[in-house]
């Protein structure tokens, strides 16, 4: 990358060598030393602990490597096993925005945040 400060990771089977999604960070801050996470995989692979599995491994080399004091992600409420990847991640449960966006569809949607502190990876 052109600049250093871009995280875009794909998610693979290693046995099967297949790529099934994607995990990125972004909104970066760099003054505030603070990204979101983001991750997209295949429905034939949800369910299998591997998109918490790829989810601990980029909050580990966020912190560990680049050094960020706060991650966050988000979903839509409609997608409760995204917010299970991460409670499963060690990730806190910070509240919800309601009816942030709408859907092509023009239905509202809600959005649940959930953040980790780097203070409370290295307490784990």
């Amino acid at each position: 990358y052109s600049n250093d400060n871009v995280y875009n990771w794909v998610i693979e089977v290693k046995e099967e060598s297949q790529i099934i999604g994607s995990i990125s960070a972004f909104k970066v801050n760099e003054l505030n030393l603070s990204c979101e996470i983001g991750y997209c995989i295949s429905s034939k692979y949800w369910n299998k602990g591997i998109t918490t599995e790829a989810m601990k491994a980029v909050i580990d080399y966020l912190f560990k490597e680049v050094g960020f004091n706060r991650i966050v992600a988000l979903y839509d409420t409609n997608n409760p096993a995204s917010g299970k990847v991460m409670a499963k991640s060690n990730m806190k449960y910070e509240g919800t925005f309601r009816q942030v966006g709408v859907r092509g569809d023009k239905e509202f949607y809600d959005l649940a945040q959930y953040a980790i502190l780097r203070e409370e990876y290295f307490a784990i």
